[in-house]
């Protein structure tokens, strides 16, 4: 008597996901790539087999597995949704989020040519928009996770930028994300605000973007016409905000206030000579950048001090993981970026070695209208040092006698 083997059914979840996946692809992967072009995340945009509009592309993000990182340069299949190769995770989690193309927007040839006028930097909503504009030989940037979750953490890596560019998507969540991009780039410390234009795309449907312009008879020449024809919007100086500085922020300004409040007195900092650094005798611009770094890296480790204040388990992890990530390279340099443009340690050149008859010695200074001879004050705003030392009993009678005659 001969036995039959079944084979087991699949369940109905598992035929689902297969049924799902075959009538699914993937449409689109942009890279969102760290300071050094290390991969950091992807958004993945997939859909059914006929995209008829936008709205069918849903999108995913991943990471690379780092114990099983993914071949970047040979993926076996790259429209395979679900990947079960554990090559990638399908979360960010705690994954720093940056902004689209940072390498190209940090290359300092860039920067360079957006400040000579040469090349605006548009931010967009969407990669898509962002790879239509690289195509026409534009610079452009956005952000991952959607159209109103632009952070100020953002607006720091563009603080080098003096012209910008947002061509709104034409519906309301493309006029809110335009209000809170303008307010983030608007409360860079000055001179950081850059000049922002707000361009209106002609010919857009409801929900157009800039992709739909230029696929309607846009043009490179057109679009940068209507960025010179709009007037900068400049940000109300005077309306500056003050910031309770008692209370915690997992902001790069909160950092800085921080700096400024342990360093203002000895720490300032001038535009034609950089950093001075107090040492007790001048206003030193020879020691000035190492000891805003050194103080820098200080206030980033006192953020310890703070775990003792929560009174919650989310405080503080949210404490601790800002602690983290002001270790780094970049949370230490945006720190010293902002404090320059602070009222407490900004100094104009003229506000240096203003008083000509202050002889500055190693030991004291002397008031040559008076002669009086006192100790070293910062007040007095002093670079200059004389390698002397002053001596009041000191005899100067080659010059009595010069003088006599």
């Amino acid at each position: 008597m001969s036995t039959m083997t079944k084979t087991p059914k699949k369940s109905k979840k598992a035929r689902s996901t297969k049924r799902q996946a075959k009538k699914k692809r993937i449409i689109a992967v942009y890279d969102y790539l760290g300071e050094s072009r290390e991969l950091l995340y992807q958004v993945v945009e997939y859909g059914p087999k006929e995209i008829l509009t936008k709205d069918d592309a849903k999108r995913l993000f991943r990471r690379p597995n780092q114990d099983n990182p993914p071949d970047l340069d040979n993926q076996t299949d790259p429209n395979d949704p679900e990947d079960n190769r554990l090559h990638w995770i399908w979360n960010l989690d705690d994954t720093r989020r940056v902004l689209y193309s940072l390498p190209e927007i940090l290359d300092p040839v860039n920067i360079a040519m957006n400040n000579a006028g040469k090349k605006p930097l548009f931010i967009c909503e969407g990669e898509k928009d962002c790879e239509s504009l690289r195509k026409i030989g534009l610079l452009a940037t956005t952000n991952s996770a959607g159209a109103l979750s632009w952070k100020d953490d953002y607006s720091i890596f563009l603080a080098d930028y003096r012209s910008i560019v947002i061509p709104p998507d034409n519906d309301q969540a493309g006029k809110d994300r335009t209000e809170i991009i303008l307010k983030s780039l608007q409360s860079l410390p000055y001179p950081g605000i850059p000049e922002i234009r707000i361009i209106d795309l002609p010919g857009l449907v409801e929900g157009g973007d800039v992709t739909d312009y230029l696929n309607g008879g846009g043009s490179k020449q057109k679009l940068l016409t209507l960025v010179k024809d709009r007037l900068p919007i400049l940000p109300d100086l005077a309306a500056e905000t003050e910031f309770p500085t008692d209370r915690f922020f997992a902001t790069d300004f909160y950092n800085t206030d921080k700096f400024v409040e342990k360093y203002s007195d000895r720490m300032k900092y001038c535009r034609e000579l950089g950093w001075l650094f107090y040492d007790r005798k001048r206003w030193n611009r020879d020691t000035g950048q190492v000891s805003a770094i050194k103080f820098a890296m200080q206030t980033a480790r006192d953020l310890h001090a703070l775990l003792k204040d929560a009174h919650t388990e989310e405080e503080h992890t949210a404490i601790f993981n800002h602690f983290l990530k002001s270790q780094t390279d970049r949370k230490m340099r945006a720190m010293i970026f902002l404090a320059r443009s602070n009222d407490k340690i900004l100094v104009p050149l003229e506000g240096l070695d203003v008083d000509l008859y202050l002889f500055n010695c190693e030991n004291g200074t002397i008031d040559l209208r008076t002669g009086q001879f006192r100790k070293h004050r910062p007040g007095d705003m002093i670079t200059k040092l004389a390698p002397v030392k002053y001596d009041e009993q000191a005899r100067c009678e080659l010059w009595l006698k010069y003088t006599d005659e």
